[in-house]
């Protein structure tokens, strides 16, 4: 079985708000979106979730259980969706600074210092080189 995310925020905002024209308000949906996601997600699970009654609309017992699930699931979802932007927005990885023994001694030790609290998960490397020798690590990659 498979089922949408917007179904599931349809079916939860419809247990929360207690009619499809409130539930689509907090959603900023449309009714007609509300209710077009809902009997979508009654296909899938191939039950009825909603007894419609005129404009009224209540949850079956399936469609109470599946709102509570759906809570669940949405709230795993937003912290996962959390987690991934804070990964992605996290710099990581390792930078070699190759510097002369003059440079190494005076100038970076204070970039380094800053490096490592804008960047605390980069892996920072420090060699001592002539540079000519730089010029020759750089083209090497």
């Amino acid at each position: 079985m498979l089922v949408s995310v917007a179904g599931l925020r349809a079916i939860e905002a419809l247990a929360a708000h207690g009619s499809i024209t409130a539930a689509a308000a907090a959603l900023g949906y449309t009714a007609s979106a509300v209710s077009q996601q809902i009997s979508r997600l009654e296909r899938d699970v191939r039950q009825p979730l909603v007894e419609r009654q005129g404009r009224r609309a209540t949850l079956t017992l399936a469609g109470r259980i599946l709102a509570e699930s759906a809570s669940r699931v949405i709230i795993e979802l937003e912290s996962m969706t959390a987690e991934l932007q804070a990964q992605s927005e996290t710099v990581t990885g390792v930078l070699t600074i190759a510097a002369f023994p003059t440079a190494a001694r005076g100038m970076v030790p204070a970039a380094i210092g800053q490096l490592r609290q804008s960047w605390s998960d980069v892996e920072l490397r420090l060699i001592e080189v002539h540079s000519h020798q730089a010029v020759n690590l750089v083209a090497r990659g």
